[in-house]
């Protein structure tokens, strides 16, 4: 229920004779309706900071991270794109793979991200990831993991064998097509077989395919191969020869030659097939070398050719990060860099697709909605090329010892929070307040320091997910230990939060403990985003780069944490401002901080956050009203609510009147949403959000709400009445209702009811509903926990004299 000021007006406590406080009633008065003040200046920040955006499309783009384009002048485009599964930078090493080592020395190189359908991608997967330029599985790898053997093409007229086709024959067929498009069609990406390839072969670009998988890049939406087709040799010294006479195919301005060089088919969690493994990868490199001896005697200089190498699939039944490398004409740095991850060295599968489109001048502006890649970019680094993959096997050491650890994390979480809400229960039990309130009893000599452990486990428990985040400051997978050593350095930090919030100077500050936790958690929240959402690359509570989904700005976690975090500290400062008379700069104040924390979730440069906005600013806008004192109604919601859709759709818009390449997905939905894909987009958020009712932060939502309701509803109502019968009650609080917490602190009511909103519309409009119920509620009311003790332990204080105060409440 939101407050109204017909009814009850609450202001600042005033002092008696002899020291203690009661609560004034202020004089009834109008202030007037201020709506439209408080959503102008939210809407006029808002479109200034928009127009300051638009500047750079203007003129270009800013991104630090930019596609070279191949010279004008230059008298042919070539390239050529190997393609393997299964390879790894750890892989690659002078010993096991010269080859590909010595290509990676003279190269630039990047992690490659595969991640497509299923947890693990097979090759398939892969290879018709790059023929939709989105993600698209193989319905037998969803069985079970078992992988497809690729096949070689026959004739489109299917009257010949395999073996029968005829080098560099064209219009050859794709086998298990329709299963691939069965498949796809069941799959929840609206993704498009035969994108890469239509494109292809409506263009100017002479398209050869070598090997079942290049025909799978090639083909178009009817399954033929768009260009001549050579199949793949069985022996890795014919590579040469057959590569040569896939080139020779090729004529005119624009050519593109796409490999298939094979795969690691077993899995490396078993230690017997090492050596297995081991010769796969050899037998790998040997038909790279093979394949490069022939690009190189085509173009010793690569004056004229650019050759992508690329790992397009996991080794089978163990995700890993995947190698890829570019030298050649066009390439300008040494290393690799996608706009679509904004990660320095981390590029996508889905990338791969626009990108040879950048470097065979293609335009694809016409299909452009149906690849959902960016142009990968380059970036110089004074390193060398040992040094530049040494920092790609370090990124992915922290990936794979970060992975494992998530799951027992977000338990322990849910745990923690729980657990805390079990004491909270229990304290507040009549059984434990009977007890407590018998003088000679344990638990009445020890009260004080049960409710002194609720402060301290409410905010650890809230801490725990910043800590996570800022403990990846540190270097923690380079460890011995590696867990241990995350885990001590999550527990370090949170011992510290607690330090300061309970400082004696401010230990009477009665948003002490939320504000403490909202200064940390905003600002280096904040400070991530804006230098480039690093500390979030994964850490438990952020990014993990294997499932390929946000790689930059504010996912739902961290949207969640700084939500709330922002709307606590402007009602924590809003309140000291209130109870000074000094309602218009507490709106203000306020405001201003809504406004950074809108910018900061949903512009495209920044947070990229498409749920983020329509949650913060209605909830900013409530808070700054009742800040001001204004009555709400339903109108005055329902206009605040209008605005935070403009607001959205203004981020959105903005994002897609940049440049294609450099438009995040806030960009690429309204493409979809021209396209008519609004309602595909929309069920498959609502799917999300509701396959996510299985995660066990879902307990902690329903524990939450409980203790909410029933732990810390029913006393706030018994220690408010006065009468021998509820007697045990009135140790909590030396006989001062617990409304008088709200009566002291005016905006500490408004404030929740602000977080309130944040943590209901951001569980409604996003895809992580249950995740971000449970970590907004996970860290608001342990915070309530801690403000809640922290305000029983002053107002029972044995060396303050008791209180006993009233509420006035208006007619």
């Amino acid at each position: 229920m939101l407050p109204n000021s017909s009814r009850r007006e609450i202001t600042a406590p005033a002092t008696r004779s002899d020291g203690s406080e009661r609560i004034l009633a202020a004089p009834a008065s109008r202030i007037g309706s201020h709506v439209g003040i408080v959503l102008g200046a939210l809407c006029a920040a808002a479109i200034m900071l928009v127009s300051i955006a638009l500047a750079p499309v203007a003129h270009g783009s800013s991104s630090t991270v930019s596609a070279e384009t191949d010279p004008s002048d230059a008298p042919q485009r070539q390239v050529v794109m190997i393609g393997a599964s299964g390879l790894r930078w750890t892989d690659i090493t002078p010993e096991a793979t010269p080859a590909i080592a010595r290509f990676s020395q003279a190269s630039a190189v990047g992690s490659l991200i595969v991640r497509n359908v299923y947890t693990s991608t097979c090759p398939t997967d892969g290879w018709l990831a790059l023929s939709a330029g989105n993600r698209a599985g193989d319905s037998i790898n969803g069985a079970g993991g078992a992988c497809r053997y690729l096949e070689e093409p026959s004739p489109s007229d299917s009257t010949h064998t395999a073996t029968e086709v005829t080098p560099g024959q064209s219009g050859v067929a794709v086998p298990h097509w329709d299963d691939y498009l069965t498949a796809v069609a069941n799959q929840k990406y609206n993704a498009k077989l035969g994108s890469f390839g239509e494109v292809i072969a409506d263009s100017s670009v002479s398209a050869a395919a070598l090997g079942p998988g290049a025909a799978i890049a090639l083909a178009t939406p009817e399954g033929s191969v768009a260009g001549a087709f050579f199949a793949r040799p069985s022996e890795a010294a014919d590579f040469t020869a057959q590569t040569a006479r896939a080139l020779d195919s090729l004529e005119g301005d624009s050519r593109l030659l796409v490999v298939d060089a094979g795969q690691v088919r077993l899995s490396r969690t078993a230690q017997a097939n090492e050596a297995v493994v081991t010769a796969q990868i050899t037998e790998l490199d040997a038909r790279v070398e093979a394949t490069l001896r022939a690009i190189y005697a085509n173009d010793p200089g690569l004056t004229h050719t650019t050759v992508m190498l690329a790992s397009l699939a996991d080794p089978l039944g163990a995700p890993r990060i995947s190698i890829l490398a570019m030298a050649g004409a066009g390439v300008e740095g040494n290393y690799l860099s996608s706009p679509s991850t904004r990660q320095s060295g981390y590029n996508q599968a889905t990338d791969l697709p626009t990108t040879l489109f950048g470097l065979l001048d293609v335009d694809y502006s016409q299909v452009r909605s149906s690849f959902v890649g960016s142009r990968i970019g380059y970036e110089s680094l004074p390193a060398t090329g040992t040094e530049r993959i040494a920092q790609l096997v370090d990124d992915e050491d922290h990936v794979l010892a970060a992975r494992p650890l998530v799951g027992s994390f977000f338990a322990f979480y849910c745990i923690a929070n729980i657990a805390l809400f079990a004491l909270v229960s229990y304290i507040f039990s009549g059984h434990f307040l009977r007890r407590a309130a018998q003088g000679d009893s344990w638990f009445a000599r020890h009260s004080r320091q049960i409710i002194r452990a609720c402060e301290i486990g409410g905010i650890a428990i809230a801490s725990l997910p910043i800590g996570a985040v800022i403990a990846n400051i540190f270097p923690w997978w380079r460890s011995p230990n590696p867990t241990l050593t995350l885990y001590a350095l999550i527990a370090l930090i949170i011992v510290i939060i607690i330090a300061v919030a309970l400082i004696p100077a401010w230990r009477a500050w009665r948003f002490g403990p939320i504000a403490i936790f909202s200064i940390v958690t905003s600002v280096v929240l904040a400070a991530d985003i804006a230098t480039g959402a690093t500390l979030q690359m994964a850490s438990l509570m952020g990014v993990q780069p294997m499932v390929g989904g946000r790689f930059y700005g504010f996912n739902n976690q961290a949207f969640t944490l700084f939500g709330v975090a922002t709307a606590l500290l402007a009602g924590a400062i809003a309140n000291s401002l209130v109870v000074a008379g000094r309602r218009k700069l507490a709106c203000l104040v306020v405001s201003a901080i809504g406004v950074f924390a809108i910018v900061m979730d949903g512009f495209p440069s920044l947070g990229a956050d498409f749920g983020g906005p329509p949650a913060l600013f209605p909830a900013f806008a409530l808070l700054a009203l009742m800040a001001l004192g204004t009555t709400l109604n339903f109108k005055k919601v329902f206009g605040v609510l209008i605005g935070a859709g403009v607001l959205v759709s203004s981020f959105a818009v903005v994002d897609w009147l940049r440049p294609a390449d450099e438009r995040t997905h806030l960009g690429r939905f309204v493409d979809t949403v021209i396209d008519g894909g609004f309602f595909e987009v929309v069920g498959r958020k609502l799917g999300a959000g509701l396959s996510t009712f299985t995660n066990p932060l879902s307990l902690v939502a329903i524990a939450a709400v409980l203790v909410l309701i029933i732990v810390l509803g029913r006393p706030v109502r018994l220690a408010a009445q006065d009468t021998d019968a509820l007697a045990p009650y009135h140790w909590i609080t030396n006989g001062v209702p617990l409304r008088q917490l709200s009566a002291d602190t005016p905006m500490f009511m408004p404030t929740i009811y602000s977080v309130y909103v944040i943590i209901a519309i951001g569980t409604l409009v996003n895809d992580s509903s249950v995740v971000i119920l449970g970590i907004g509620l996970g860290t608001l009311v342990p915070l309530l926990i801690a403000t809640y003790a922290r305000w029983i332990l002053e107002i029972t204080n044995p060396t303050r004299a008791p209180q006993h105060a009233t509420l006035a409440v208006s007619a």
